[in-house]
């Protein structure tokens, strides 16, 4: 059950008692503090079912919204790879100090720390290179959109060679689309 927003998360995930929620938090928009602290109290609330969506972003219009400026394409990976390091030291319980390239913490802490330990189940959508090396380094399930058979053959091997460079196992979630029309033609066409 994919929940957009921190706050959403917490209203499914008290109301129910089995069903996994998964918050979606937006690297470049909210802070890794602040994520952390949020989903830890989503994970205590839904009794270690929270899991974690993690967006670098690509829509000017919702940065403009926010006021934050849309780094390079590249430059949102090395963004989120330095909030997801931040994040779990915050989620194991570490106090912390970071002078980084993105965010610059001083005496940072999340209480509660999350129940599921080292971290909670994480996905990443990526559409490009350095979206997959993110999310082969992050992300328990890359989330990705192939476009025909032989470009998911090309994605699979692409992302799981990513993830065996970064030495971490991730299973692989993709989307497709059903266009219904009248004829295949018209299907096709569309």
């Amino acid at each position: 059950m994919p929940i957009t927003g921190l706050t959403k998360g917490a209203t499914p995930a008290a109301a129910t008692r089995k069903i996994a929620v998964f918050v979606m938090v937006h690297v470049s928009l909210v802070l890794p503090v602040f994520a952390a602290k949020s989903v830890a109290t989503i994970d205590h609330i839904s009794h270690g079912r929270v899991g974690l969506n993690m967006v670098c972003g690509w829509n000017r219009e919702e940065f403009d919204m926010f006021g934050t400026d849309l780094i390079a394409h590249d430059d949102r990976y090395e963004q989120g790879l330095e909030r997801y390091e931040v994040f779990l030291r915050l989620m194991a319980g570490e106090r912390l100090d970071h002078d980084g390239r993105f965010y610059k913490i001083k005496d940072a802490y999340s209480k509660p720390t999350s129940i599921q330990q080292p971290r909670q189940v994480t996905l990443s959508a990526a559409g490009s290179r350095a979206g997959h090396a993110f999310a082969a380094k992050t992300s328990d399930f890359p989330f990705t959109v192939p476009k025909d058979l032989d470009h998911t053959c090309d994605l699979v091997g692409e992302i799981r060679s990513s993830s065996a460079e970064a030495r971490h196992h991730a299973d692989i979630l993709g989307i497709s689309h059903v266009v219904c029309r009248k004829t295949q033609q018209e299907a096709e066409d569309f």
